[in-house]
């Protein structure tokens, strides 16, 4: 990724002005370098749901410069680098002390070009919304890049070579986030909860998944998670046996996905 001092030099007005609207060879290839420069990274995480959404909304609401970023066989590599430069701008941003849903925000706006383009000759569009970011899809997108994130901090948090006994605080926030994400995703029951984090973690995971749900069941923003199990049932429960547990016939879908389905 840009380190801070690429990122805080950066012309953001300049670049969408002169750069990536541009189809030429050397634009072209300067696009190429980073984006080999980024695939290259071991460590980075790219965020396929926004990624999409991305391409989904330039399509949308900027036909004309999706169109021509298509044509010069820019459109992937472009939408890729413009979502690792606006992580990059959100961590700085964040590092100068501002907060991180306006950090976010600031940064979205600077690189993921998510206006729609001004077409005077075009009539004016009667509804307005069709041209907006749907709030939902939106926050999914939120929720899922804060998920990668975690995820990625636990990997190598509880990876064999780095795994530290006594208590990390990285550990317990990036575990409640994922927890979080699932939950509110609809794996609302301590099994179905459970079964998710397996899925994404392994078993590096099973001696905090109690402690983890725990963290959002309490949590008074998760007032609204209908559905939870509560504290003395999980405590009591046994993750081997949900582990190795078959779906009753009264679950006639594979729990996770029942509880998912309207995600």
């Amino acid at each position: 990724m840009s380190d801070a001092a690429e990122v805080e030099a950066a012309d953001v007005d300049g670049v969408l002005a002169e750069g990536w609207m541009t189809t030429d060879n050397e634009t072209r290839q300067s696009l190429e370098t980073e984006y080999r420069k980024f695939k290259a990274d071991p460590e980075l995480i790219h965020n396929l749901v926004m990624h999409q959404r991305i391409l989904e909304t330039w399509e949308r609401s900027s036909p004309k410069m999706y169109a021509r970023l298509k044509k010069a066989g820019t459109l992937e590599m472009t939408a890729f680098v413009s979502q690792q430069r606006m992580w990059a701008e959100r961590d700085l941003l964040e590092r100068a002390g501002m907060p991180p849903t306006d950090a976010r925000e600031e940064a979205e706006k600077g690189w993921l070009m998510l206006e729609p383009e001004d077409d005077p000759d075009e009539e004016k569009v009667e509804d307005e919304e069709d041209y907006a970011w749907p709030a939902a899809d939106l926050e999914k997108m939120r929720a899922e890049a804060e998920a990668a994130k975690a995820l990625a901090v636990l990997q190598a948090k509880l990876s064999g070579s780095q795994f530290k006994t006594g208590f990390d605080p990285e550990i317990l926030q990036a575990g409640i986030t994922l927890a979080g994400y699932h939950i509110e995703k609809g794996a609302r029951s301590f099994t179905a909860y459970t079964r998710a984090m397996i899925d994404d973690m392994g078993d590096s995971v099973r001696p905090f998944l109690k402690s983890w749900y725990l963290g959002v069941r309490f949590d008074p923003r998760a007032a609204g998670f209908d559905g939870m199990s509560g504290a003395a049932e999980v405590d009591a429960a046994d993750v081997d046996g949900i582990l190795t547990e078959k779906v009753g016939d009264d679950e006639p879908d594979d729990v996770i996905e029942q509880e998912y389905r309207n995600w």
